[in-house]
């Protein structure tokens, strides 16, 4: 009897081609684990990747404002793991670069509240989901009157998620900066806000934004537009033939790298000939927007 696993989707919304049984796998990442003699469970697996992605993108957004931080191991680590849930199936987790770019929209919006006078000065979270964090904010210059000293933005409405891929829920982090600065280390520091809602238990940063960031297919501004994807033709392991699909991508060079990718994934290294169960085409297609027109007639649905 085969173990039928549930289509696992990129956030692409494309069908991802497995390249092993989805649940053979994740039994493969806990051996991993038990080898380092750290032991999970299948039912808390998820969970701990995300809290893994949680206290690495949290130390980068620390450290990075040191010398000497390990950016490469925080980098390579949130990679890796955010590989990892892709090919799982499970829930996409940020890499470095979008925690990066989610804290430059943090800084982007505290200088629009600030308005065009202000200064521009570095913070850290000291509690809550995002404790740790340390980042550039902007604030007016001249002090409201409920503050001492002016310095950054008063008030930051950050988003959370809780829970794992099979039940995730999203709310806010309500925080509110001290009136002077540390002493030691000049930072303004950010505690939750006593007069809001405190986020769920176990509640973690949420850094990624809508799913339409990722569409790998570059922006239609109304002219003909060239994108292209790579066609899996690959057989499991009792030689049923499937045929998956990966893009769209604006570069064939991108959806000839899936093709790569695949054939290596599904090699027999171990076969005289390196045989591989999957091959691979690209296809190109050529697309334009137009003005919609509804059909009028006895048949329409309008």
């Amino acid at each position: 009897m085969h173990n039928v696993q549930p289509e696992a989707v990129s956030v692409d919304r494309h069908p991802i081609v497995p390249f092993v049984d989805r649940s053979r796998a994740i039994g493969q990442a806990l051996a991993a684990y038990e080898r380092s003699g750290f032991h999970l469970g299948r039912d808390t697996f998820d969970l701990h990747l995300l809290e893994v992605t949680d206290k690495a993108a949290c130390s980068l957004l620390r450290d990075q404002w040191t010398d000497n931080f390990p950016v490469a191991a925080y980098s390579e680590l949130l990679a890796t793991v955010s590989a990892l849930r892709s090919v799982l199936g499970l829930s996409p987790t940020p890499t470095a670069a979008d925690v990066n770019t989610w804290a430059r929209g943090v800084r982007e919006a505290s200088a629009e509240a600030s308005g065009p006078n202000r200064d521009f000065h570095e913070v850290q979270i000291v509690e809550g989901p995002h404790r740790g964090a340390v980042m550039g904010l902007w604030g007016p210059k001249e002090a409201p009157a409920t503050e001492a000293l002016p310095g950054p933005v008063y008030r930051l409405e950050l988003p959370t998620e809780c829970g794992d891929s099979t039940d995730m829920t999203f709310g806010t982090a309500y925080y509110k900066r001290l009136k002077r600065p540390h002493p030691n280390t000049g930072q303004w520091e950010y505690m939750l806000d006593r007069g809001k809602p405190f986020p769920a238990q176990g509640s973690r940063p949420h850094f990624l934004p809508a799913v339409g960031r990722y569409e790998t297919a570059p922006e239609n501004t109304g002219e003909v537009g060239t994108v292209y994807r790579a066609v899996i033709d690959w057989t499991d392991e009792d030689g049923r033939p499937h045929v998956g699909y990966k893009g769209p991508f604006s570069d064939p060079s991108e959806a000839a790298g899936q093709i790569r990718f695949w054939g290596n994934q599904l090699r027999d290294y171990d076969s005289e000939n390196g045989d591989t169960r999957a091959s691979g085409r690209i296809e190109v297609s050529l697309t334009a927007w137009a003005p919609y027109e509804p059909q009028t007639g006895s048949d329409s649905r309008a």
